[in-house]
């Protein structure tokens, strides 16, 4: 479907990157993507990436997608991106860290915030952990303080980003909540908390949201894009709110499940809710006035992925096969629901379970012939096990948040397993909304620019002219199932408390 105007997202995933041009009515009207390439620092070993490759392959897709509408105005460029990459620049705005989600380096500190730790959490709603941004920052002041000195301003991802297309410094605050140097009330930098904490309290941008127009797309850069004058630049910001934004989690009230290569689970608030332990993140949402709690059920996509490559690839050219996801669903749905007693324990988490099981797996009664187990087993056993680690996140955020949603609204790439989605429904009791875009990430920032640039009055107008699902799948009441989940759970905690102990046995 073709339109006169549009609006590009860019979306800098963990994985890859990506542009995509959408209409004002929510259709792709073109989209580039390439694979990102992360490099061990020479220094530490900890990931970082090349600023100029990674902003020349954005400005080339940016052109591409461009070349590809000749007849369209573009209207903005809006950037999301993964949560927790960063960049920090010296006093010349040249880039002297770059790093993705990936660089743990913070874990070598821990131990200096620890004393401080409940006041970060009631500060920032975020317990400490190696891949926020604050940790990141007290290691270069303990192990690099020449560079730690250069230091003049701290940026997100996306922010960056934005920043090398405008020249104007912003930060996002739902992508700036996981530096951990927010403050989770007042949702801009908290300066008075870096003090106290003996860090640099003068380098971060002003705060803004994904509806704001920061600037637009400098001259040299348009003409080199082929862009027309003045297009507007915005930061949508983080790519698990723009994803809940673009299913049109809109409201207090409103979970969002996001089936990627991990599971996060957003809860939508009109007010700030911090738990106590820790175990649930705060944030803000990409509209003002909301904050989000989150949970994750890990590595669900990753785990699915893994026992494709395991069990549908060719055993001659060691390819993975042709249509192998639909192969898997077929093979699954052969078997019945409960997998003949298998059940499954790889890659997830339950948030308010502690991490660092070691023991996990495929677990079955050994039947009198092994032979009754087939393929359709393993795939039945973990898709069953990656929906109920989500509904154990639910339950946990319906508990924290002190609210029960009226229906959870899904996207991603395990929402395509019609098994996957009726485990889900049952085992939380909720209908399922599916979003018919699997990009939701580049949609939801998409709706928010055309927001921004006053297409739409507000999101709900722009979430009812862009967003649509694609069917809803009720729960059905099964007992059966109810006491496998709560089974499920059950040895789920069992195999903690055994790598707990295994050593005093």
């Amino acid at each position: 479907m073709q339109a006169d105007r549009c609006i590009l997202a860019v979306d800098a995933g963990t994985g890859d990157c990506r542009v995509m041009a959408y209409s004002l009515s929510g259709c792709v009207l073109a989209e580039e993507h390439t694979e990102w390439f992360y490099l061990p620092d020479t220094d530490s070993g900890y990931y970082i990436f090349d600023p100029e490759k990674c902003i020349f392959g954005i400005l080339e897709m940016i052109r591409r997608v461009a070349e590809k509408l000749p007849s369209v105005q573009i209207l903005a460029i809006t950037v999301t991106s993964q949560r927790d990459g960063m960049a920090f620049l010296d006093q010349n705005d040249h880039e002297i860290y770059c790093a993705p989600n990936l660089d743990l380096r913070g874990d070598e500190v821990l131990h200096v915030l620890r004393p401080r730790e409940e006041e970060i959490l009631q500060a920032t709603g975020l317990p400490l952990h190696a891949m926020f941004g604050l940790p990141r920052l007290v290691w270069f002041r303990e192990k690099k303080p020449d560079v730690y000195a250069q230091i003049h301003c701290v940026m997100m991802l996306s922010d960056w980003v934005a920043f090398r297309l405008t020249g104007i410094k912003r930060s996002e605050v739902a992508a700036a909540s996981s530096s951990q140097m927010l403050n989770l009330r007042s949702c801009s930098y908290d300066r008075d908390l870096m003090g106290r904490l003996g860090l640099k309290d003068e380098i971060f941008p002003q705060t803004c949201y994904g509806t704001e127009i920061i600037g637009t797309v400098k001259a040299d850069i348009a003409r080199q894009l082929g862009l027309g004058e003045q297009v507007p630049v915005l930061i949508a910001g983080s790519d698990a709110h723009c994803a809940a934004v673009g299913m049109g989690c809109l409201q207090p009230g409103d979970f969002a499940v996001i089936a990627g290569s991990t599971t996060p689970v957003l809860a939508v608030l009109d007010h700030v809710v911090i738990d106590p332990a820790g175990c649930v993140y705060a944030s803000p949402a990409s509209l003002l006035g909301q904050w989000t709690l989150e949970g994750n059920a890990d590595s669900t996509g990753l785990s699915y992925r893994w026992l494709r490559n395991l069990l549908y690839t060719d055993p001659v050219t060691g390819e993975v096969m042709e249509g192998a996801y639909a192969r898997m669903e077929a093979d699954a749905a052969e078997v019945p629901a409960g997998a003949n007693g298998m059940s499954a324990y790889v890659g997830i988490g339950i948030r308010n379970v502690k991490k660092g099981m070691n023991f996990g797996g495929f677990f079955a009664p050994i039947p009198w012939n092994i032979d009754e187990y087939k393929r359709g087993h393993f795939v039945r056993a973990l898709l069953e096990s990656n929906a109920y680690a989500v509904a154990a996140n639910v339950e946990l955020l319906e508990t924290c948040a002190g609210q029960k949603p009226a229906f959870l609204r899904v996207c991603g790439g395990q929402s395509a397993s019609n098994i996957w989605c009726r485990t889900l429904a049952s085992a939380t009791g909720l209908p399922v909304y599916l979003s018919e875009s699997f990009e939701a990430t580049t949609l939801g920032a998409a709706l928010l620019a055309a927001v921004g640039c006053g297409c739409y009055a507000n999101p709900d107008d722009a979430a009812e002219a862009m967003v649509r699902m694609r069917r809803i799948i009720e729960p059905e009441f099964d007992e059966s199932l109810a006491a496998r989940y709560a089974e499920w759970k059950k040895r789920y905690v069992y195999l903690l408390d055994y790598d707990e102990c295994r050593n005093t046995i």
